[in-house]
């Protein structure tokens, strides 16, 4: 990246729209937050004591998620420059999907991205794929939480005091059993991926029997147990690497 380039990938115009974006995030998820508790209080979902806790436990879990993007992400703020990461992943908050989409913009310009000089076209190129791509997410969203998302929760969440149909019964458990499947085909993906990737899968799941084990004598284990394992698992591949 020549100064030029890099006086605008890291320049003062940038870095206010990705604070004003980081910043309308924010505040969503501070409005999302505060009506969901409004929500439980009104229906006696959860009591005070148990939105703590709630709230402490999906922290402390995205912790090893976070660490994961943050790595990748200070690796794409070298090549496209520190606004870029943080208006991209802290939207999308998928380093990874941000990253394959820049390296598909360039190898479409006829660059390699990481490997040749990134120009102001391609900057441009690279910005506009990645924003392109994310509209998507606007799409798909708003139909599956106000179209589709209706319509499955009778199958899903039906209403206790009205009996359902065999077809509403079929479709209800097929859509229970496509996520469980989902999952096993992603574990056995990646345990197929090599030795490593077997070990850290094994690694999390040691941990996070044990701390189950041992929440009998320490209570708080059992909350903390799948943040403990995703955590423990992230460290491990380090070691699993340098052994096999």
């Amino acid at each position: 990246m020549s100064e030029q380039v890099r006086a605008v990938a890291s320049g003062p115009v940038l870095w206010i729209m990705a604070i004003v974006i980081v910043g309308v995030v924010i505040a969503q998820a501070y409005l999302f937050r505060k009506r969901a508790i409004k929500y439980s209080k009104e229906n006696h979902v959860l009591t005070d004591e148990e939105i703590k806790l709630v709230t402490k436990n999906g922290a402390f879990s995205a912790l090893g998620p976070a660490m994961s993007v943050f790595i990748m992400a200070l690796t794409i703020s070298g090549m496209l420059g520190g606004p870029f990461v943080l208006m991209r992943v802290g939207i999308i908050g998928s380093a990874d999907t941000e990253l394959r989409t820049a390296t598909m913009a360039a190898m479409v310009s006829g660059t390699t991205l990481g490997v040749d000089e990134v120009s102001m076209s391609l900057l441009g190129t690279i910005f506009f794929t990645c924003a392109f791509m994310s509209v998507g997410y606007l799409i798909w969203v708003p139909i599956m939480t106000r179209g589709l998302g209706k319509g499955l929760s009778k199958f899903l969440m039906p209403d206790p005091n009205v009996e359902q149909t065999k077809p509403q019964k079929v479709v209800g458990t097929i859509l229970q059993i496509v996520p469980v499947l989902f999952i096993l085909m992603m574990v056995v993906m990646y345990a197929s991926s090599g030795i490593p990737f077997l070990m850290v899968m094994a690694t999390a799941a040691v941990i996070k029997v044990v701390c189950d084990k041992l929440s009998s004598k320490v209570a708080w284990l059992k909350q903390w147990a799948l943040g403990f394992a995703v955590l423990g698992s992230m460290l491990s591949s380090i070691l699993w690497n340098a052994i096999f």
